[in-house]
């Protein structure tokens, strides 16, 4: 079957300066179709890294993510995808650009 599948999350990301973090939280029109265990994958390229590294998985009923690892003046990229258990994987949400002011 597909391996591959459009990817039904609309990701958002803004940095908090009082709380010295990056919150991001995503939106689902619909749960993706297809049986199985699945959950999001949360990447992220920071200033240091050439390519999205992967930073962690969510819970299916999570729709939110707190990073701290900004420090002023740097910019992180993110993204998720939704994986699940047996391998399968949709393509990349949109990818947020969230820079910490100096």
């Amino acid at each position: 079957g597909e391996t591959s599948f459009a990817c039904p999350v609309v990701l958002h990301g803004s940095y908090l300066s009082q709380e010295g973090e990056t919150r991001l939280a995503w939106d689902m029109q619909q749960t993706p179709s297809g049986e199985g265990e699945w959950y999001f994958c949360v990447y992220r390229k920071g200033p240091a890294d050439a390519h999205p590294q992967f930073l962690l998985s969510v819970q299916p009923d999570e729709r939110s993510f707190i990073d701290r690892l900004l420090h002023p003046g740097e910019q992180a990229e993110y993204y998720l995808v939704i994986q699940y258990s047996d391998g399968r994987c949709s393509e990349p949400s949109n990818i947020v650009k969230v820079t910490a002011p100096k």
